[in-house]
């Protein structure tokens, strides 16, 4: 089996600064993961009311629901299309705590190369495409297996925040 998750939505009390966070399972795992912790940030895991934790967009190191407050952004479907072995998802969302991001939205196509059999796992890859406007920093924060698959044609460069590198 393989799937592809688009969160959006408001969240409050025990939600996380999740917005348009994307999930992917393959091959019996969930490919991607999110390794936020309590809100206190006990356990030696990161607090999961900050947005770096989460796989989404971080903007000017901040956090997109704004901390513990956890319900000023709000996010919306903005298309669905399942075709079959290809599957599309879009959303778009907002924030009072950045009210200088005019644009967050992520698209997220899904494609099953090989459907798979009785005998064989399903096949197929994910294009995720997230557009930003505003702010100076955009930090694409990611969180899955380790893989040596790995490829982008985007340009990558090390992190030069503390932040990031965390």
């Amino acid at each position: 089996k393989f799937g592809t998750m688009l969160r959006f939505g408001v969240g409050s009390g025990h939600a996380h600064n999740d917005t348009l966070d994307i999930g992917v399972f393959a091959h019996g795992i969930r490919a991607t993961s999110d390794v936020g912790g309590r809100s206190s940030g006990r356990y030696g895991r990161p607090n999961c009311m900050s947005t770096y934790v989460h796989n989404t967009v971080q903007v000017d190191e901040g956090d997109f629901n704004d901390g513990p407050k956890n319900s000023t952004a709000q996010g919306w479907l903005t298309a669905f299309k399942p075709y079959g072995l290809a599957q599309y998802v879009s959303g778009a969302a907002r924030s009072d705590s950045q009210p200088h991001v005019s644009d967050y939205r992520r698209g997220v196509l899904q494609v099953i190369s090989d459907p798979g059999s009785d005998t064989s796992p399903a096949q197929g890859y994910v294009f995720d495409v997230f557009r930003v406007a505003g702010g100076k920093t955009h930090t694409w924060c990611f969180h899955g297996c380790p893989s040596e698959e790995f490829k982008t044609n985007a340009r990558l460069s090390p992190a030069s925040s503390e932040l990031a590198k965390r």
